[in-house]
């Protein structure tokens, strides 16, 4: 067996996709050394620093550092709060220990939790990171428009079509990144997006509502909330004892290729995990939108399955029964402030509806598209909804 840094490197350079960061920043010192900066969108300068600042603080080289940005915030905060308040669980409070080293690859399924030799390792599905980051977006600028009056039906057409393709991108083609970019969705002539000096001879409207502090602000507190409580509830795995239990060991192939020892809980151990996750958050203080975005999480999780093959698993309970056990602990626990998590039932919805329509719709009239950027016309100009 490896140790916590040799095997997350090992499953990392064994992924769908593989970042090398000193690689990638040696090539842009390298352009900047010989071209200078003097490229019309991009600041080698500010690159080069960004990169490096990133590279330093991995635990390992092998991982992409824009999934890494997006959890390592979160897990601060997490440090943070379990070092500086005092935790209580089913009347006792939880014993602190170290958080567990962490990292990010392109993965398929779930997350996973594996045992080393010196300590267990987290490692995170970047097709799941990429899912929750695309749909934190889409969520917060519905709710910022609709709270600023802003939302009409022409920006709601817009969001509920991106949200259509990036579920289609994260099924059907495995990469929920591959959806067009929400803020070049209005464009008019969609082949304009086939080339990068095109787009940015373009004007976008939408793009620019959201230079907005109040806009940024909200945004941020509520993606460093929503990965707060996926850190949480890992790290809650580790402190409730769930990783001395051997029966929940197995072993198995990680990517089809690195042999593991791999922790699969019980659904007992999950609903813990999922509560004390959602009390550490809660506890953080750390913005106005805790349990809005512990919600909002669990219905990444849900909208990540909507075919329901984690209902069939022995390991995971139903989602909805998952959110039901939080949420009715924090409806009889006054000690918390809550948020309206109605809200995001009613932007989400309809949304995951029309999906499902849309899907229905390609099916019955076995309608067929030689690429995915035909299928994305489809979706922004041609599809009418019912």
């Amino acid at each position: 067996m490896m140790n916590a840094k040799e095997l997350l490197t090992a499953i990392q350079i064994s992924g769908k996709s593989v970042s090398d960061n000193r690689r990638d920043l040696q090539t842009y010192i390298n352009i900047k050394n010989k071209h200078g900066n003097k490229d019309t969108f991009i600041n080698y300068d500010y690159l080069i620093q960004e990169l490096q600042k990133t590279s330093d603080r991995m635990p390992t080289n092998y991982q992409n550092s824009h999934f890494y940005n997006i959890i390592v915030d979160s897990f601060n905060i997490l440090d943070e709060t379990i070092n500086n308040e005092t935790i209580s669980y089913n009347g006792k409070n939880i014993e602190i220990k170290p958080v567990p080293m962490y990292g990010t690859a392109s993965l398929k399924g779930y997350n996973a939790f594996i045992r080393t030799d010196d300590e267990p390792v987290i490692v995170f599905n970047d097709d799941l990171l990429m899912l929750t980051d695309k749909l934190i977006e889409i969520y917060t600028k519905t709710h910022w428009l609709a709270s600023n009056d802003l939302l009409n039906d022409k920006y709601l057409d817009l969001l509920t079509r991106n949200f259509i393709d990036v579920m289609y991108c994260f099924y059907f083609e495995s990469d929920a990144y591959n959806a067009i970019p929400l803020d070049w969705c209005e464009i008019e002539n969609f082949d304009d997006l086939l080339s990068i000096e095109k787009i940015y001879e373009n004007t976008f409207e939408f793009e620019n509502l959201f230079v907005n502090n109040n806009y940024l602000s909200f945004f941020s507190q509520f993606e460093e909330s929503t990965y707060l409580w996926i850190a949480a509830h890992e790290y809650s795995h580790l402190v409730l004892g769930h990783l001395n239990n051997d029966r929940n060991l197995s072993k198995g192939l990680l990517n089809d290729n690195i042999e593991v020892e791999k922790y699969s809980f019980e659904w007992q151990e999950e609903y813990d995990a999922d509560l004390l996750g959602a009390i550490i958050t809660m506890e953080s203080k750390s913005s106005f939108f805790l349990s809005t975005s512990i919600y909002f999480a669990m219905n990444c999780i849900k909208l990540g399955d909507l075919y329901h093959s984690e209902s069939t698993s022995k390991n995971h309970p139903p989602i909805s029964l998952r959110i039901e056990n939080v949420f009715d602990y924090f409806d009889s626990n006054y000690r918390y402030y809550m948020g309206n998590n109605k809200n995001i039932d009613v932007i989400l919805n309809p949304m995951v509806k029309k999906f499902m329509n849309f899907v229905d719709n390609i099916q019955s009239n076995n309608l067929h598209f030689s690429e995915l950027f035909e299928m994305q016309r489809y979706i922004y100009k041609q599809y009418e909804f019912e």
